[in-house]
């Protein structure tokens, strides 16, 4: 006989049109599924990238431009989110980013539902702009949990919420581990990306600074090697032009949106990432979970975290170009480390299985 649902969950989301927030919410909505019932509520229901246990429920309150128009959706998005707590009664409301966790904790204010409530950090605080950093100093203390997805956010958060700091958890973005190596086996095609190839994926957005990874790798010794990058974004015509004004149009490639980096991960070199800020890069889990290594720049916050050592992955000071092409050339150099790494990384990718990761949000394993 099935095991009926123990409890009911609300996750509370912008949308589901991509990032390792939402995939991770989408994940964990999979492994809550399993004892729970679970709805996903979400400000914009539009062309979803990625698949939710449960059901789905379109708020319909998109964002936009317009000072005006971007106080009436947060007043209507508090509204519905107070009717949609109302109706549900859930066990859990379980909450992902800041243009979610505001609205909600606004909407719960004088209810006792905000004791169920766990809101989460996903990026670098730091980068909030100045109304959302009122807000969550003046909100997030009416939280029933804090998360932060690594220990470097929870310290910012606490400095910025003016928070003791062990009133925020570190609870890791996960991973489901099964899925990606199912994902990873999948052929690719050689034509497209040549019998060697690093591989970075992300948006293409100042943030991520891939042009500074374009321009260390046209520096860098690695012949035969190409570099693939995947992600759309409005840095692509600028990246473009970068990479013909270097020269290595025949090396390096922006592939667009791709539907399964798993397996570009699991025969890349390495995976490669420059970002200038993060909350917890999620991708470098899922290229360990690929058995690939990586090389990071260590921006706040997340890769160092990730690395535990230099076991599984290199991560360089930010603006050390000389250090970052170093570790790149070795890697491409040598195909011993990359095993040893690749190998190192399976087995730190465990720690981050979302069956685990879902049962510390539920309190079922701390």
């Amino acid at each position: 006989m099935e095991r009926a649902p123990s409890g009911k969950i609300l996750v509370v989301l912008p949308s589901l049109r991509g990032g390792g927030a939402e995939r991770a919410a989408a994940w964990l909505t999979h492994e809550w599924a399993r004892d729970h019932s679970v709805v996903t509520a979400v400000f914009n229901g539009v062309a979803p990238a990625y698949s939710v246990a449960g059901e789905i429920l379109d708020l319909r309150i998109p964002g936009g431009p317009g000072r005006w128009g971007k106080m009436v959706r947060g007043l209507r998005r508090v509204l519905a989110l107070r009717k949609t707590v109302r109706r549900l009664d859930p066990d859990f409301i379980f909450s992902f980013m800041e243009s979610a966790n505001l609205p909600l904790l606004a909407a719960l204010l004088f209810s006792p539902a905000r004791r169920r409530t766990v809101i989460s950090l996903h990026g670098d605080p730091a980068q909030l702009g100045r109304a959302h950093k009122l807000g969550v100093f003046l909100l997030y203390r009416k939280a029933g949990r804090i998360v932060a997805v690594s220990r470097g956010a929870a310290a910012r958060l606490s400095t910025l919420a003016r928070l003791p700091l062990a009133r925020i958890e570190v609870i890791p973005n996960p991973v489901a581990l099964e899925e990606i190596a199912r994902a990873a086996g999948e052929a690719l095609d050689p034509a497209l990306t040549g019998p060697r190839y690093f591989f970075a994926a992300g948006r293409l957005v100042p943030g991520k600074d891939f042009a500074r990874m374009i321009r260390l790798f046209a520096e860098a010794a690695c012949p035969g090697v190409r570099l693939l990058i995947a992600g759309e974004g409005p840095e692509k015509k600028r990246l473009q032009a970068l990479i013909e004004r270097r020269g290595v149009s025949e090396s390096v490639r922006l592939l667009g949106r791709v539907e399964n980096p798993f397996a570009y991960m699991k025969s890349a070199e390495a995976f490669l990432m420059t970002s200038r800020h993060e909350g917890f890069p999620m991708v470098l889990i899922e290229a360990l979970a690929c058995g690939c290594p990586f090389l990071s720049a260590d921006c706040d916050y997340g890769p160092r975290e990730i690395a535990a050592g230099e076991a599984c992955g290199f991560v360089v000071p930010p603006d050390d170009d000389a250090a970052f092409i170093e570790r790149l050339t070795r890697l491409a150099a040598d195909p011993v480390l990359r095993k040893r790494m690749g190998e190192a990384g399976l087995r730190r990718a465990a720690a981050f299985d979302a069956r685990e990761v879902a049962r510390v949000w539920t309190g079922e394993r701390s």
